[in-house]
């Protein structure tokens, strides 16, 4: 904090197009090459010394962190350098969906580690009931969050729906814990006798990660009639009023950014029963569907596709006021402040 009472913020994340939109906003932007899938040992001594280093150098007030690796190394390095740190569970990873030894680390990391937090951010009522009950953490400490917020001046909706609903759109890692393979199966089933659905699959494929769908199934995708594949967008606002629909059949979100962007735009919901999807589909938005079921993926799509364009509408616009209510940019920012003013 500078003399004016005003805050200098400097961004440490791995450089790429991101970074490029902080440096021209003026931002402080410093390269951390973290890798999110790496374990190797090496590797990722390399990577808290250089934070370690960073953090020394910066003497900063407070340090807020985004992922599960960022939380965890910036918590080992308050306990040598003695800062305010404030981690953000943005979700639980793919490594916490499976069973393994990264699992077992990870969570002993954060039942060790993270105590040492004045608070600790989350984003749904799941992970704030597994904080307290698995991890030994204090209610006290736990903020709940609406995801990452969502600007409603930015996003706006405009209702443009075909007469029925016939045209979906998902956004995803092409990572098997975001449901991909149930979603491929689901479509399948509908080619024979509903034709006329489609579905706009929106999503980098990443070889080199050991969390993707294989290149068999990926294939499969980009051959079935009825999904079309796009690459990664960095920003499908404009994009998303050529929709009905969004899906999202992911195993387990922090708070699912796309879903956001979407109840913010107006678009009924399609997704799965998991943290991080359900709490943005209240029932009068769209329909949830059990996690892991393609049969019930399946079935939720025809329900959908029952629906007239009125009733598209009336589910668009409950979207956008549950967006209003409940999941503003604002309210995020607020309670930032909160912490930032208790000190």
């Amino acid at each position: 904090m500078n003399e004016k009472n005003l805050y200098d913020i400097y961004l440490l994340a791995k450089n790429d197009h991101f970074s490029k939109i902080f440096k021209d906003k003026g931002f402080n932007c410093i390269d951390w090459n973290l890798n999110k899938d790496s374990i190797n040992l090496f590797t990722e001594l390399k990577s808290l010394i250089y934070l370690v280093k960073v953090i020394s150098s910066l003497k900063p007030d407070y340090v807020f962190t985004f992922t599960p690796k960022a939380n965890i190394y910036a918590a080992m390095a308050s306990r040598i350098l003695k800062f305010n740190f404030f981690p953000n569970i943005t979700g639980m990873g793919s490594y916490y969906i499976k069973n393994g030894v990264i699992k077992i680390l990870i969570e002993f990391s954060y039942k060790v580690l993270l105590k040492k937090a004045k608070y600790i951010f989350v984003q749904n009522n799941s992970d704030k009931k597994l904080f307290i009950e698995k991890y030994n953490i204090n209610e006290s400490k736990l903020l709940l969050l609406p995801g990452s917020g969502i600007n409603i001046t930015k996003y706006k909706p405009k209702y443009l729906f075909n007469t029925n609903c016939k045209k979906f759109l998902i956004a995803s890692r092409l990572v098997k814990e975001k449901g991909i393979r149930e979603f491929y199966h689901a479509a399948k089933m509908l080619i024979k006798n509903f034709p006329n659905i489609q579905f706009h699959l929106f999503g980098e494929y990443e070889h080199k990660n050991k969390n993707s769908i294989s290149v068999e199934l990926f294939n499969k995708i980009k051959e079935l009639k009825n999904i079309k594949y796009f690459k990664f967008q960095n920003n499908l606002k404009d994009l998303m009023h050529n929709y009905d629909c969004l899906i999202l059949p992911s195993y387990r979100e922090g708070m699912s950014r796309f879903l956001l962007e979407g109840i913010a735009m107006g678009k009924p919901l399609l997704v799965s029963n998991a943290p991080g999807c359900k709490e943005l589909c209240n029932g009068s938005n769209g329909f949830i569907f059990k996690v892991k079921s393609s049969n019930s993926l399946y079935k939720s799509i025809i329900k959908m596709t029952k629906l007239k364009r009125e009733d598209l509408i009336k589910m668009g616009k409950e979207s956008r006021l549950l967006a209003e209510k409940e999941y503003s940019i604002k309210i995020v920012q607020n309670k930032y402040f909160d912490v930032l003013n208790s000190f």
